[in-house]
């Protein structure tokens, strides 16, 4: 979580339990900075040990870091998302990957913007290469009026406020 309030899987869980009831516990293995490297060397406490039966995963923004010790670059990025995937195909659970939303790319520093855009257009392709089940929040968030997207969805150039959590 970036911030406290009704985060975008908070919204999700009030959903899928209003229609099914309570039948899943939701887990929320996210941690906000990292990228997937981090991801992976986390994989084992944070995701297999809850033993899921579908992990969602939305990874690629902190990638984008321009940090050294933070940035990862294309191959790598696409290789830690396989490998994400295949660790959860392992479990026998299902992967489903997600795009962020739509960030503030004028509001952002140029590399970082265009890094991000490149990543989730990674996101898509992998998903369509390996039929990944795929959630595409960018597209969604992309066809709002810009004044509303950055003015009513967004807390900062890169994260949203609670009615961007609930669009999710």
């Amino acid at each position: 979580r970036y911030m406290p309030c009704m985060h975008w899987l908070d919204v999700l869980e009030v959903g899928l339990r209003r229609r099914f009831g309570r039948k899943f516990q939701v887990i929320d293995s996210g941690v906000s900075g990292n990228n997937t490297r981090e991801a992976l060397e986390r994989f084992d406490r944070d995701v297999a040990f809850f033993q899921p039966a579908l992990v969602i995963v939305t990874l690629g923004g902190n990638d984008c870091d321009q940090r050294p010790e933070k940035h990862v670059a294309e191959p790598e990025y696409r290789a830690n998302m396989e490998e994400i995937a295949d660790r959860i195909k392992k479990l026998g659970a299902i992967p489903v990957f997600q795009t962020y939303y739509k960030m503030d790319l004028e509001a952002m520093e140029p590399n970082l913007a265009r890094d991000f855009v490149h990543n989730m257009e990674i996101v898509r392709d992998l998903a369509a290469k390996n039929h990944w089940h795929l959630v595409d929040h960018y597209k969604v968030f992309d066809q709002v009026d810009p004044l509303v997207h950055r003015y009513k969805l967004m807390l900062n150039p890169m994260h949203t406020n609670e009615e961007g959590n609930l669009l999710m």
